[in-house]
């Protein structure tokens, strides 16, 4: 059922937002296991929110670590206790971070100094990077969406006419939703040469609805129910 959505929804998204839908399905189903939590998703959101409560820990390397990122860092401490004791990890091991931060190989691939990874969830891995690598946090999205959800939820696959009009019946037409430089019409024609053979261009029917066009649209369509023609408003 959820790829099912998941596909069907997609149909009406641009490619750069797929992502972002699989990666809330994939949260939603971790939050409902009680995998994650609101305040992580607050952190990963929002970021930092000022706590004067929190300890007071000096930046390592403030050349290297920002004074935002070290209070994303400090905040974490708050969020989670997977998170327990993270500015005095960083301070025990600052030689390791610095060649985390400072690689620029595979970074996610990478694991995190001081056995880290075997303490945090695949989300909280999220918050290190939005603190300290935010350029890769798209990356490692993916990859998160990959793990709970499959393969079939993080790679974009494109739109398939054939698939489109299965979910089709006389009862039941397709709607494209038109932007610029977006324009299905030879995508539709192309698929009707597929469908309708050597004599498609007799069976559908291209109307601009425009003043007085009512009318004509509404035989095309009632005429179409008979003799299976198509007919694009």
């Amino acid at each position: 059922i959820t790829e099912l959505v998941y596909m069907n929804i997609c149909r009406g998204l641009f490619n750069t937002h797929k992502l972002i839908f699989s990666f809330l399905i994939a949260f939603q189903i971790c939050k409902t296991a009680g995998e994650i939590n609101e305040d992580e998703w607050g952190m990963l959101l929002r970021g930092v929110i000022v706590d004067k409560s929190l300890k007071e820990y000096k930046n390592p390397d403030p050349e290297l670590i920002s004074e935002k990122q070290w209070s994303f860092i400090l905040n974490l401490e708050s969020v989670h206790e997977n998170f327990a004791e993270l500015p005095e990890q960083f301070e025990r091991n600052i030689t390791q971070w610095r060649q985390w931060i400072q690689t620029t190989k595979s970074p996610t691939k990478l694991p995190f100094p001081g056995g880290l990874d075997d303490k945090i969830t695949s989300f909280q891995r999220l918050l290190i990077f939005k603190a300290l690598k935010p350029e890769r946090l798209s990356f490692l999205c993916r990859e998160f969406v990959q793990k709970k959800l499959g393969k079939q939820f993080s790679v974009v696959k494109p739109i398939s006419m054939a698939e489109v009009f299965q979910d089709s019946d006389h009862r039941t037409p397709l709607t494209f939703i038109l932007t610029q430089g977006a324009d299905p019409t030879s995508t539709i024609m192309n698929f009707a040469k597929d469908v309708k053979g050597d004599t498609w261009q007799e069976q559908i029917h291209i109307i601009s609805l425009g003043q007085g066009q009512d009318k004509v649209a509404l035989k095309k369509v009632a005429d179409s129910l008979v003799d299976g023609s198509w007919v694009m408003l």
